[in-house]
């Protein structure tokens, strides 16, 4: 049976996800803690198939690298955020300054190259970029969620004054996810912090905030 589950790691309390859903197993932004996070999957008997980052900071991937070497789990990263990742103790000196050192992934594989490898799962990834140049929301229909990142919470968007970060571009993807179709708004936005939301209260709650969502200046 398909479920989500959700564990909160680290000093910036990144949200951590595991989706079952029939034959595959994904694990989602594993930012920290991984002793911990390996207690949670193994109480779960959960072993992941891949894992999926939605962005390339050092809080959404610390824990990569250790359950890469215990799982075999390819590392899934947007290209644009590869340097962003492999810079990742830079940020965590400067954010971080207690902080150990955390390993990076060896390999990344590209999503956006990932057709046939998320399709058993349902998984479509969307370019969401702004909060980083390589951010990506990953959609799964079949349970009616929206991991989005840092790319939206469930009252306001992600910040876009990090290096990498840009405003016009957050403002497109915002539209892309709210404006689209294909996302009801009763779907569940997953964020990569903070509480859930619908699609609808997040869009509901953006508009007060950033009237360019709605088509305005």
């Amino acid at each position: 049976m398909p479920s989500v589950e959700r564990l909160t790691v680290g000093r910036w309390r990144t949200n951590c996800w595991k989706i079952a859903v029939p034959d595959v197993a994904i694990l989602v932004d594993p930012g920290a803690d991984e002793e911990s996070i390996n207690q949670w999957l193994d109480e779960g008997g959960f072993s992941p198939d891949h894992i999926l980052l939605t962005h390339g900071h050092h809080d959404h991937l610390g824990a990569a690298a250790g359950l890469q070497s215990r799982f075999g789990s390819p590392v899934w990263l947007h290209p644009s955020d590869l340097g962003l990742a492999r810079s990742a103790n830079v940020f965590l000196r400067h954010f971080d300054r207690a902080s150990k050192p955390i390993s990076i992934p060896e390999v990344f594989l590209a999503v956006g190259l990932e057709t046939e490898a998320f399709a058993a799962a349902g998984v479509h990834s969307m370019h969401t970029p702004g909060h980083s140049p390589g951010s990506v929301s990953y959609v799964l229909p079949e349970l009616g969620i929206v991991l989005t990142g840092d790319a939206l919470f469930a009252q306001q968007s992600g910040r876009t004054d990090l290096p990498g970060g840009d405003e016009s571009l957050m403002t497109e993807s915002l539209r892309s996810l709210l404006q689209n179709p294909d996302i009801p708004g009763e779907w569940q936005v997953l964020p990569g912090h903070g509480r859930t939301a619908s699609v609808g209260d997040a869009r509901r709650a953006l508009m007060h905030n950033r009237k360019e969502i709605n088509g305005g200046t």
